[in-house]
């Protein structure tokens, strides 16, 4: 049929009119492709088994080599890939995901870890937390889930008496000597226990600091407290201190005028 097609000029028929006939019947490990030589559609393997490519490798977007060659060893893709891959949204991975050095790109969507322990910088991090950092973390925010709807049991914090009973200190880390300041755990934990965790497998313990920020809120008022009474009591003495100065000055000014009275009486009974 393609031999009698009146838009075919000599012994090939452009790619624009390829569409118009059926492709080939190909089997699974097929794939059709238009033959200009062959003036028909005709299958090619995908893979070959041996570890080279060998004709056209069919997917749902492009891929882009740049040089060398695409290779896939196994007739399953996810025994060739060693996990299993994700084609779509809700799709689950299973397996080692080995990321290249640049790291990781999600772009706009989100990354979501549905279970376990995430760790950055570290092999084995800690099942006590969800993110176990091993050295600094920058960032423009933390914040901290603290809505009164999610709270109860409330009760008033001692601050000034609760500061005064913790201890900071300059140190050094022993893992490469960087000094710091801070404060011991172990110390935290007697005075306040809700801000200490310990790790379940180490036993290594960490603090909570931003919530001292609850203590600290609760000392500076405990302090401005103190401060306007000192102030209230200080003001009263004043009034009391300028009270005494004017009868003090008000007993020197009789004081005068009775030496000035005396001093003229004498001086009347020597004239006589």
């Amino acid at each position: 049929a393609a031999g009698n097609d009146s838009r075919i000029t000599g012994a090939l028929q452009t790619s624009a009119y390829a569409a118009d006939i059926a492709p080939a019947t190909c089997t699974s490990l097929e794939t059709p492709y238009w033959s200009t030589v062959a003036d028909t559609w005709l299958c090619q393997a995908i893979a070959n088994g041996t570890g080279s490519t060998k004709g056209i490798l069919q997917v749902g977007s492009n891929i882009s080599v740049s040089s060398g060659t695409i290779s896939v060893t196994s007739t399953n893709i996810t025994d060739a890939l060693t996990y299993t891959p994700v084609n779509k949204a809700g799709d689950t991975m299973t397996g080692t995901l080995n990321l290249p050095s640049n790291g990781l790109v999600a772009g706009t969507s989100q990354l979501v870890i549905s279970g376990g322990s995430v760790g950055i910088n570290t092999a084995s991090p800690s099942a006590t937390y969800k993110l176990d950092v091993n050295g600094d973390v920058r960032a423009t925010g933390f914040f901290y889930a603290s809505d009164r709807r999610l709270k109860n049991n409330f009760e008033e914090l001692k601050g000034l008496e609760t500061i005064l009973q913790l201890h900071g200190i300059r140190f050094n880390w022993k893992e490469d000597g960087r000094p710091d300041v801070g404060l011991i755990a172990q110390e935290v934990e007697k005075v306040l226990p809700e801000l200490v965790m310990t790790d379940s497998v180490t036993g290594l313990k960490a603090v909570k600091y931003g919530n001292l920020v609850a203590p600290l809120i609760e000392s500076t008022k405990e302090l401005y407290g103190l401060c306007s009474e000192l102030k209230i009591e200080s003001m009263d003495q004043k009034r009391r201190i300028s009270s005494l100065e004017n009868r003090l000055d008000k007993l020197e000014q009789e004081n005068e005028e009775l030496r000035q009275a005396v001093k003229k009486l004498l001086n009347s009974k020597i004239g006589k």
